[in-house]
């Protein structure tokens, strides 16, 4: 029988660099995942009161919803403080800015919240007291996805949220005074055709003026030289809303910046950012402007092949005279893709790579969202990969002579006042909800993207790639499963059976039946280092960056194994197995039992030409352009059969709905931007024909049932 799904996804690829720590640097802590429910993947900023160090993880902890953890300078005495996702507060994958008025933290978390569409929320320093103070309700006029952090003025907070507002997707910024009352939408996004949307970090207070950016917007109409849609603008606007002004539409000038993730700083003069894209080899941006829009200046266009960094998405920093950020990507190693930490003048002048980050070292690498620290002279930071066990490290880089302690936005204080939680407004239409009843037993890596695939959060370097799944039976009763896996979070739901968190950000999903118990197995590929984490069963490293993983029963004996197709050289590689090569660049690997004999069969389509290549077996031509393919057993009309139980070649066309079967039928199922998916759903032995709409979370299985499980970004995992 076939038991193969493969379905298009765009995921992101992060690759390893290689070089050796300079002088000045220091990994304080390697983060662990599991290993003492330590935390995993942050994608915060750092903040300090004084004496103590804290910051959040995005995953990781008791619940693998994150953590909140503090340490010393000098990188003794790490504490995980607070383990997000509890269920008696259901909050999870906190991200972005936090602020410590000196004995409570607050901060936003992406998901979760009585409303679970994410939340601003306090503790004490010590881990005591967490508080929910707003959950965010997005289809009643609230934001959603509140990714950046918080922003403090003494007695109030300020926000934004990537999603919700009047216009969902839009994005809001938002005024809370802590305790005291819920959030209050000071902005809705767009508020007009030339307006941004999809506000990632947090706005800061300048004067009295509330200075932020957006991910995406304008329309790409309505300007002299129209912007891309995703180049985004930078406002201000009073902090009770009013005089809401664009400062600068990127993306409108020649060789401009686009993409403005990081947040900006101010050292009361200049307003400086960073784009991760556009410039002169849009590889991003580091820019400054007037507080009144006036000036516009980039400072330095990054260019990754000279060894310089490339795609910044967190905010600078700033002595004096210096500014300090980091990449994402870049660097001078073999791939280029580790990160960097940099300084530069506030003219542009003297641009110096303080550090090249690199896994073979135990390095961390790809710093997605994580700005800096400045405390008496050194750098502090953090990394979402690298480190002992590839989940992230804290570092720090003392500075080689004396600078002032000082960050460009003054650290902000907020003066508690006793708590009074907020009344949750109406829960909007259900989606799954990020709490986990299984602890995992490994860790992820999703999302969650979230830096949301549909990722929570803009994510670079997005590579097409194609899944293939081997078995979608986890329950164990011979029928395929309504299942998702969200990247964003590293969630695995079965309708029916339950949830756990296994994978994170960036994770493709391989379930499988890799015991031969009859019963597909969670499991996650790593693109980013070729890990293969099967859980409760292995963890092993088979494949590099670029490869797709396409595990299968190649030998015929009812057990899946770990295989990767290789579309740069078209090698197959299936472990404890053979090697050869078949394909080439672009294609896209479809294995299935062809032939009827049992094993596996190693085939190709592609997409160009509508060629399918089945090695040792067939070569024809049926698609084209636009097709994605669905091998299969089906069932054909009347429930006759052709053949042997052998996957048939099929394609499903999304720009109609058509599903052609070779040799067998052709009927219309699906539409536009579904996923089509294939599987035994009734039982029986043969395939039913299915969709995944992940705009509504819609399952249609032709013949079988219609129902509604997942939303946006998920990604379908039945088969």
């Amino acid at each position: 029988m076939g038991k193969w799904l493969a379905a298009a996804i765009v995921l992101a690829f992060i690759y390893p660099l290689t070089v050796s720590a300079q002088t000045g640097y220091q990994v304080l802590h390697s983060f662990g995942g599991q290993t003492a429910n330590d935390g995993a993947v942050p994608m915060a900023t750092l903040v300090s009161d004084g004496t103590r160090i804290y910051g959040t993880t995005s995953y990781g902890g008791n619940y693998y919803s994150g953590t909140l953890f503090s340490i010393l300078p000098d990188g003794s005495e790490y504490t995980v403080i607070y383990h997000f996702g509890d269920e008696t507060d259901p909050v999870g994958l906190p991200t972005g800015t936090l602020v410590s008025d000196g004995s409570v933290i607050y901060g936003t978390a992406a998901y979760g919240g009585s409303n679970a569409m994410g939340a601003v929320f306090s503790l004490e320093d010590d881990g005591t007291g967490f508080a929910e103070l707003h959950s965010f309700a997005a289809y009643f006029g609230d934001g959603a996805l509140p990714v950046g952090g918080v922003t403090g003025d003494g007695s109030m907070l300020y926000g934004t949220t990537m999603m919700g507002g009047s216009t969902f997707p839009g994005g809001t910024v938002f005024s809370l005074e802590p305790n005291v009352s819920g959030a209050t939408v000071i902005h809705d996004f767009p508020d007009f055709p030339a307006d941004g949307m999809m506000p990632y970090a947090a706005p800061i207070l300048e004067s009295g003026v509330l200075y932020g950016t957006t991910v995406a917007g304008p329309e790409p109409s309505g300007t002299p030289i129209p912007p891309p849609p995703d180049a985004g603008v930078l406002y201000s606007l009073q902090t009770d809303g009013v005089g809401y002004t664009i400062l600068h539409t990127f993306g409108t000038q020649t060789d401009d910046g686009e993409g403005p993730i990081g947040g900006l700083i101010s050292d009361g003069s200049r307003i400086y950012g960073t784009t991760a894209y556009g410039g002169e080899a849009y590889y991003g941006t580091v820019f400054s402007l007037n507080p009144d829009g006036s000036d516009y200046s980039i400072l330095h266009s990054f260019a990754l092949f000279t060894g310089d960094g490339m795609m910044p998405q967190a905010a600078l920093i700033s002595d004096s005279t210096r500014l300090y950020g980091t990449t994402g990507y870049g660097g001078s190693g073999d791939y280029y893709y580790g990160g960097t930490l940099f300084a530069m003048n506030k003219n542009g002048s003297d641009y110096t790579i303080l550090h090249d980050f690199s896994l073979q070292t135990g390095d961390g690498y790809g710093l997605f969202f994580c700005g800096l620290l400045l405390l008496d002279n050194t750098l502090y930071g953090m990394t979402t990969s690298g480190g002992d066990y590839d989940y992230g490290v804290i570092f720090s880089y003392t500075l080689p002579s004396p600078t002032p302690t000082s960050s460009a936005t003054p650290t902000p204080s907020v003066t508690p006042t006793p708590s009074v939680t907020p009344t949750p407004s109406m829960t909007p239409t259900p989606s799954i909800t990020p709490t986990p009843s299984v602890k995992p037993t490994s860790a992820p890596t999703v999302p969650p993207t979230p830096v949301p695939t549909v990722s929570p959060t803009p994510i670079p370097v997005a590579t097409p790639i194609f899944i293939v799944l081997d078995s979608g039976d986890f329950s164990g009763d011979g029928r395929a499963d309504i299942a998702v896996f969200r990247p964003a979070t590293g969630l695995w739901a079965v309708r029916g059976l339950g949830r756990i968190y296994y994978g994170r950000d960036g994770d493709v999903p391989v379930s499988g039946d890799y015991t031969g118990d009859g019963l597909a197995k969670v499991g996650i590929f790593r693109p980013a280092t070729g890990l293969w984490a099967i859980k409760d069963l292995t963890r092993i490293y088979y494949g590099q960056n670029g490869d797709i993983p396409v595990p299968g029963d190649f030998s015929g004996n009812g057990i899946t194994e770990i295989a990767i197709f290789r579309p740069s050289s078209g090698l197959w590689s299936i472990r404890d197995g053979e090697s050869f090569h078949f394909g080439r660049e672009g294609d896209l690997p479809v294995p299935g039992d062809y032939s009827g004999a049992g094993p596996a069969d190693a085939g190709i389509f592609r997409p160009s030409t509508g060629l399918w290549a089945i090695r040792n077996v067939t070569r024809i031509y049926f698609g084209t352009a636009g097709d994605r393919p669905v091998p299969g057993v089906y069932q054909w009309y009347g429930g006759a059969k052709s053949g042997p139980f052998r996957t048939r070649i099929a394609v499903f066309r999304p720009a109609t709905g058509l599903w052609a079967i070779r040799a067998a039928t052709r009927f219309y199922f699906g539409a536009s931007d579904d996923f089509g998916l294939i599987g035994n759903f009734s039982g029986g032995p043969l395939d039913e024909p299915g969709i995944f709409r992940s705009a509504t979370g819609l399952w249609a299985i032709r013949g079988v049932t219609r129902t509604y499980f997942g939303t946006g970004g998920d990604i379908p995992v039945s088969r």
